[in-house]
């Protein structure tokens, strides 16, 4: 009875030790996540330089990402978190409000008078508390984006600040400056009758950083690890139309830096042809054109007297767009479809100013085929003559981004469908009735068809070509004979082809089905075999020759000189750091339930001695053999699962 219990505690067990290892999986869950600060302390007249001070301290404020948010480790030392744009995101903070109801003679918020902090000057106080977002495309360069003065005078706690749509796509740097003075009542002093009151104060600095990016749309940094492509070159222009080049010498308050880069993501691949650049999509891509500015519109190139400045009277010659306020920057955007249809350009004045907006979406997303062209204008100001603190003549010069590239479907194939039935035909597939062909709103293949019919002739049966011309989207054919379809995609430098039979001759139907020539096949039938009305051949022996499967996709070559093969990619395998973390998790899990079940074993075996009065020789011998046994199949167990690990 004792082993029967024992043998199916150590079957529970094992059982038991097998599905944890095997069903638990941890899971990284999305929430809110704190975003740790530095803190700064400044005397009364500082202006909340942190740049070059230590951070001491401890701080006020707490600031907070609101959404779906999961670690992920640093960039470049800043904390960095995967986000899910499809869920609201934003950044909130939270300030200690017993500041704000603290007595004279404790510390306490008040309001100060500067505008000045680190190296931003605001445009009003900062009052009680003034909170700056800047934004970096490399954690160097920061660009300010977002300003508040006086910001806890109301609600202690708020939201202020949502990342774009453009920013999430392609990964960004956040750097939050919280800046604020506290103040408390001394003790009073006497000057002769005069009672004076004293108080102390002391200013803080808080700064958060942390990079953030949209865990479906990329793995690591977008900007650098994403397929994208890097479009356009600045250049000077003459006049206010941005027309007529002019060379940028080192004169030219523009020389030795640039303002951003355009870019393209969301495509599947790209391709360079006679120096014309594609951009390849699949259905669902959507292909995006965005412009990620590296420099601060107020401070170009870190200089206080160079600023992007509104262009009230521009215009552009070559879109032949009339004068109008172009404000700090205008993005044209002009697209020809595939009828070769020139539309109106579409125009983004100030679009300069709109990247520094938390609420603007200046990602131009282009999910048509066709070709477009593209222009940045924007005036750039320099006020290098000033007098009493203001500018005069400030000299002002245009510049101009342009470029052109192409929007294609990488697809090379075309979709074939029974005229009648509507099913669709693949390759070698027969049909009495006829096909149509869809083209799948691809607008830019070069789709030919080729009809052939066998006649009599002095050696039998012969192909006689009827007619190989030029396809159409939607065109239909029913007379019978054998279609070969070729597909061309130019700027994927791919091939393919599909073979269909119309009518009812079983000699090609056997012929577009196996692929074998037609005088094997006729030497085939002349020996007895058969053809079914699918096209299938059986022999007198019964063996059937029918169609590879693989014969039944449509035929590809990759026509690129530097690719003659077109390449699969393979599933990635799974890493063995992974599988072994896997394997660790599991061995943990069963290690545990066996030392469980060891110390069960121990106690259960403790008992049963103390319980039993006298063990005749008889017994004595039949219990040592179930205890040997017993502690045989623990050592077993453990060793079996050792020897798991070890493999």
């Amino acid at each position: 009875m004792g082993k029967k219990i024992i043998g199916a505690i150590l079957v529970s067990a094992c059982v038991f030790s097998a599905t944890i290892s095997a069903t638990i999986v941890v899971h990284a869950v999305g929430r809110d996540v704190n975003v740790t600060g530095d803190v700064y302390e400044f005397s009364k007249k500082d202006s909340y330089g942190f740049e070059n001070s230590e951070a001491t301290g401890t701080g006020h404020v707490d600031i907070s990402i609101v959404g779906d948010v999961t670690g992920d480790g640093a960039r470049k030392g800043i904390p960095a978190y995967a986000v899910n744009k499809e869920e609201p995101v934003s950044f909130s903070y939270a300030f200690d409000s017993k500041l704000i109801d603290a007595a004279d003679e404790e510390w306490h918020l008040v309001s100060d008078k500067s505008k000045k902090v680190n190296d931003v000057t605001l445009d009003e106080d900062i009052q009680k508390g003034a909170m700056v977002l800047q934004i970096s495309n490399d954690g160097e360069k920061w660009i300010t984006v977002d300003e508040s003065v006086n910001v806890f005078a109301g609600e202690t706690t708020a939201s202020f600040y949502e990342p774009t749509e453009l920013e999430l796509l392609n990964g960004c740097y956040y750097r939050v400056i919280v800046a604020y003075e506290l103040g408390k009542k001394g003790k009073d002093s006497k000057i002769l009758f005069v009672t004076k009151k004293n108080y102390d104060y002391q200013k803080y600095a808080e700064v958060f950083k942390a990079y953030l990016y949209d865990k479906d749309g990329y793995t690591d940094s977008s900007l650098d690890n994403i397929e994208k492509v890097r479009l356009g070159k600045r250049i000077r222009t003459e006049d206010e139309g941005y027309a007529r080049q002019k060379d940028i010498d080192k004169d030219d308050p523009h020389y030795g830096w640039d303002l951003g880069e355009f870019f393209i993501s969301g495509f599947t691949s790209k391709n360079t042809i006679d120096g014309k650049k594609y951009v390849l999509k699949n259905v669902g891509d959507t292909v995006t054109l965005g412009f990620y500015l590296s420099q601060d519109i107020d401070k170009l190139n870190g200089k206080d007297a160079l600023s992007i400045s509104r262009d009230k009277d521009g215009y552009d010659k070559a879109f032949e767009i009339s004068q109008t306020d172009f404000g700090r920057g205008t993005l044209i955007v002009q697209y020809t479809d595939a009828d070769g249809i020139t539309h109106d350009p579409q125009i983004y004045n100030n679009y300069l100013e709109a990247n520094l907006s938390p609420k603007a979406n200046t990602a131009v997303k282009l999910c048509e085929e066709g070709d477009y062209e593209v222009a940045l204008d924007y005036e750039v100001q320099n006020d290098n003559k000033v007098v009493f603190g203001k500018s005069i003549f400030p000299e002002k010069t245009h510049y101009r981004i342009a470029f052109s590239f192409s929007v294609r479907n990488s697809n090379c194939m075309v979709y074939t469908f029974d005229s009648v039935t509507g099913s669709e035909l693949k390759n070698g597939n027969v049909t009495d009735n006829g096909f149509k062909i869809d083209l799948a709103n691809s607008q830019y293949l070069d789709v030919g068809v080729k009809r052939e019919i066998l006649e009599d002739g002095a050696d039998g049966l012969t192909e006689d070509t009827k007619f190989n011309r030029k396809a159409r989207d939607g065109e239909i054919y029913t007379d019978d004979g054998i279609y070969t379809i070729t597909v061309k995609n130019k700027a994927a430098e791919l091939e393919s082809e599909k073979k269909i039979y119309v009518g009812t001759n079983k000699i090609l139907k056997a012929y577009v089905l196996t692929g074998l020539p037609i005088p094997e096949i006729q030497d085939k039938v002349g020996q007895g075999a058969t053809i079914a009305e699918n096209g299938t051949i059986i022999e007198t022996s019964g063996k059937e020759i029918d169609q590879d499967p693989e014969l039944a996709e449509d035929v590809v070559t990759d026509t690129a000189e530097i690719n003659e093969t077109a390449e699969v990619a393979e599933q990635p395998e799974e890493t063995e750091s992974v599988a072994e973390s896997k394997f660790n998790k599991s061995f943990d899990f069963g290690v545990v339930a066996v030392a469980v079940l060891a110390a069960f074993l121990f106690f259960f075996a403790v008992m049963k001695k103390k319980k039993k009065p006298v063990i005749t020789a008889t017994d004595e011998s039949i219990e040592e053999k179930l205890d040997a046994e017993l502690e045989g199949k623990i050592e077993t167990e453990i060793e079996d699962t050792r020897e798991g690990k070890d493999r």
